[in-house]
């Protein structure tokens, strides 16, 4: 899959990646069944995968519909829980693992500052657990 394909992908969901600023979801169950397979995203290459990143920062930071988003799809949905399950059971491979922390940090740490504290530790802890100094 090519970046300007998982971009046309997301269109219909109300990802436009030339318009971050109007990123609005437009369907939460669509949404759901397809930006939110993890495991088929840990699979895609490193270009799409920093693309499909970058859509979570588009939603949560940049559009103007951010509260929207967050209200109406992120709160229903287990997203944080599934990328923590996903970086527990190694879905993401060694060089992808830091593109997802990234986007962690960037997307959601902006929202809430006492959720800091609690992503950090958590993301902390994963990372302690599951890899050393000499994978990186």
């Amino acid at each position: 899959m090519t970046v300007s394909t998982f971009q046309t992908l997301f269109l219909p969901l109300g990802i436009n990646f030339d318009k971050p600023d109007n990123a609005t979801i437009l369907n939460s169950a669509a949404y759901k069944a397809l930006a939110l397979k993890l495991d088929l995203w840990s699979r895609a290459n490193q270009d799409v995968l920093e693309a499909f990143c970058l859509h979570f920062e588009h939603l949560l930071i940049t559009s103007r519909h951010k509260r929207f988003n967050i209200l109406k799809c992120f709160k229903k949905v287990a997203i944080v829980r599934a990328f923590m399950f996903a970086l527990k059971a190694n879905t993401f491979d060694s060089t992808a693992v830091p593109i997802v922390i990234r986007m962690f940090f960037s997307s959601w740490s902006s929202q809430d500052n006492k959720a800091d504290v609690a992503w950090t530790g958590t993301i902390k802890t994963i990372l302690e657990v599951h890899w050393s100094a000499e994978d990186s």
